[in-house]
């Protein structure tokens, strides 16, 4: 199932329902701070809010911390090199998400809002290349911080599908939330120890 990343910015219904015209299953919230939901007619989507940690652009200190996904590293106004992407990441950063198992990010909106798209794609493109060599998982999401932001499943998919030239999973973020769920419970011991 896929669930798509959204920043609301004191529009959360407008979004739920341009989300349920595009036929999503379920929408990830992201704030600085909690926000109360209670009111919002969610219209059979899924809402979650906070049960993930969402860091644009960390750096190696960050991702020790215990971060969930990460992105925009594709996004500083640092030049390219003449052979290569200055694209924000290298092995050391693909074997630390690995490692921590965290999931690597792509913002479909920052694509479109980006003054130089062929320098984002190509940075993009690296940064994907470097995190299959090292088997990290990524997801993709819109970014949308408004209801004309948001994006179908299959539009994302298909972009990011074109641009990296390979098949995605879009059900990354949906086991990682199953998962941060399960962590929470009282059959969590630690990492492939349960309680039964």
């Amino acid at each position: 199932m896929f669930i798509d990343i959204v920043f609301p910015k004191n529009n959360e219904q407008k979004i739920v329902d341009m989300a349920v015209k595009l036929g999503l299953k379920g929408l990830l919230f992201v704030y600085t701070k909690k926000k109360d939901l209670s009111k919002l007619d969610a219209k059979g989507l899924k809402i979650y809010q906070k049960e993930i940690v969402l860091k644009e652009n960390p750096t190696q200190h960050d991702l020790r911390k215990g971060i969930d996904i990460v992105h925009g590293f594709e996004h500083h106004p640092r030049r390219d090199h003449t052979h290569y992407r200055n694209a924000g990441v290298n092995q050391v950063i693909a074997k630390l998400c690995k490692e921590k198992n965290i999931l690597f990010g792509f913002n479909f909106n920052k694509v479109l809002s980006a003054e130089d798209k062929q320098v984002l794609l190509g940075r993009m493109m690296q940064n994907y290349i470097i995190m299959k060599k090292y088997k990290v998982p990524v997801v993709f999401f819109s970014g949308a911080t408004d209801e004309y932001g948001l994006r179908s499943y299959k539009d994302v998919k298909n972009f990011f599908e074109v641009i990296f030239k390979d098949k995605l999973d879009g059900d990354n973020l949906d086991k990682r939330l199953k998962e941060n769920k399960f962590k929470k419970s009282e059959k969590y011991v630690s990492e492939g120890v349960r309680k039964v």
